[in-house]
């Protein structure tokens, strides 16, 4: 990296949502570290294109656009990234975590910004940034119907999840003794897809995440929380699994000077 490198990193503006200062000893220690290395790295690559690349899905929680305007909980963390580094974001969007997967080990973006918790299954398949935001797993049903306590509860009842979980662990336990719950687990549907199922009484539970149930409860009314199933987990953005951490690096500093922020 040299000092045209280093003039890409502006410094943070008053009207930022959220804003950090990264020290300058921290900073020449990250340069002198990156310079030894003769390839150029991921990091330089976003500063030299003048442009961060996300890949995210559409929803409330992640990106949208109403009147022409972006929006969306991940698009605001990330372009306030984004403008922490003084470069452009651009969003790209996929349908769900299968194809957001398979766009990142194809070089479509830098990193996936799209409610990403740290699974035992995706933590193969990812690196993770710091968390910069948690939330906790939550199995909800429709209104009109009785509200379940406990797994005896769904005796006789589907239940759709679209990625692995404790609680679907602990459902799948239950499934000898209980051979009429039946347990759907279909990857290739996102967290509004989820919710939505429910609303419209196509199917009987869904397990979500608690930021999810919260910003869309509002538009699906007739979905109502059933049991807080855990603890709350961490939510990070992915990147390449194995590459060199130099973007990944920056995203934990800004990501850990936000939740600061936030406590």
């Amino acid at each position: 990296m040299n000092l045209t490198d280093l003039q890409l990193i502006k410094s943070p503006s008053a009207y930022r949502r959220v804003s950090y200062v990264i020290s300058v000893a921290m900073m020449i220690a990250f340069v002198a570290a990156i310079n030894r290395s003769n390839h150029t790295n991921d990091l330089q690559r976003v500063l030299k294109r003048g442009v961060l690349t996300i890949l995210t899905t559409e929803s409330a929680t992640t990106f949208f656009k109403k009147s022409g305007v972006c929006n969306g909980f991940e698009f605001l963390i990330a372009n306030d990234f984004a403008r922490n580094l003084g470069v452009e974001l651009e969003v790209k969007t996929k349908n769900n975590f299968e194809e957001l997967k398979l766009a990142l080990n194809a070089g479509e973006g830098n990193l996936i910004a799209a409610n990403l918790t740290q699974t035992m299954l995706s933590q193969h398949l990812l690196d993770f940034s710091m968390p910069y935001h948690y939330v906790s797993e939550q199995l909800i049903y429709r209104r009109e119907k009785p509200k379940p306590d406990t797994i005896i509860d769904l005796q006789g009842t589907m239940v759709l999840t679209n990625q692995p979980s404790f609680f679907v662990a602990q459902i799948k336990d239950t499934q000898q003794d209980n051979p009429e719950l039946i347990l759907i687990n279909n990857p290739s549907l996102s967290n509004v897809d989820i919710i939505r199922v429910v609303h419209s009484n196509d199917n009987d539970f869904s397990i979500t995440d608690s930021l999810s149930f919260n910003i869309n409860r509002h538009i699906f009314h007739e979905v109502a929380l059933g049991i807080e199933i855990s603890e709350k987990k961490p939510l990070s953005w992915g990147f390449l699994k194995n590459g060199d951490k130099s973007l990944l690096s920056i995203a934990d500093l800004f990501n850990n000077d936000f939740t600061a922020k936030k406590n």
